[in-house]
């Protein structure tokens, strides 16, 4: 059996509600000086350390919620080795573009995760 090596992503997104959206986004980028690398409509990103952090606003969200990518090139076998030990998948969270190599799952404490392959 192949080993399944998880190591972590680039991306952590902060899923934050309405009322928190614009506040947080000041408090990282005017507050802390992160830099700014993208700004949209509903989220903005920003430079940190080795990652990117995301500022998504979520109308639905009623607090904020912390998600992360962690990275997987055998995204299939990993598929199959987290059901084996459990693992509750969440793939209605947020869809994927049709052919993203990766799948959602909850983490003890129903942290959201995003396994991702190579892209």
């Amino acid at each position: 059996m192949t080993k399944i090596e998880f190591r972590p992503g680039k991306n952590i997104a902060i899923k934050t509600p309405s009322h928190e959206f614009q506040a947080l986004v000041e408090f990282y980028r005017d507050t802390l000086g992160f830099k700014v690398l993208k700004q949209g409509r509903n989220n903005v990103s920003f430079e940190f350390g080795g990652k990117i952090l995301w500022v998504d606003h979520v109308p639905h969200v009623t607090q904020a919620e912390i998600w992360l990518e962690v990275h997987c090139p055998q995204t299939d076998g990993a598929r199959d080795y987290l059901r084996q030990k459990g693992v509750r998948f969440s793939e209605q969270v947020e869809p994927l573009d049709d052919g993203f190599p990766g799948f959602w799952i909850s983490a003890p404490g129903n942290l959201i995760h995003l396994i991702a392959g190579d892209y």
